[in-house]
């Protein structure tokens, strides 16, 4: 896969984009972190484990833990990523 097939302009964009993408985020310390809502989400899980309907809170579940230990921005630093 060649760079022949891009125009100057859509690489010098690239670049751009690169530079301002930030970092990893970085692990909320353990005493600042909050499980209330993941326990809750996990809780329902088992609660509800044989109903058909409980697949759906495996997403759930994982945004709560993505926000229990990166904070509630967690997502915005992925949809930099995905665009």
């Amino acid at each position: 896969m060649g760079l022949e097939k891009y125009t100057l302009q859509e690489l010098l964009n690239e670049i751009e984009k690169r530079k301002t993408v930030e970092k990893s985020p970085k692990l909320i310390p353990n005493e600042k972190r909050d499980y209330s809502k993941l326990e809750i989400c996990c809780e329902n899980y088992l609660d509800e484990v044989s109903n058909p309907w409980v697949k759906e809170l495996g997403h759930y579940i994982f945004e709560e833990a993505l926000i229990a230990l990166y904070g509630n921005d967690i997502f915005d630093f992925i949809n930099s990523k995905l665009e």
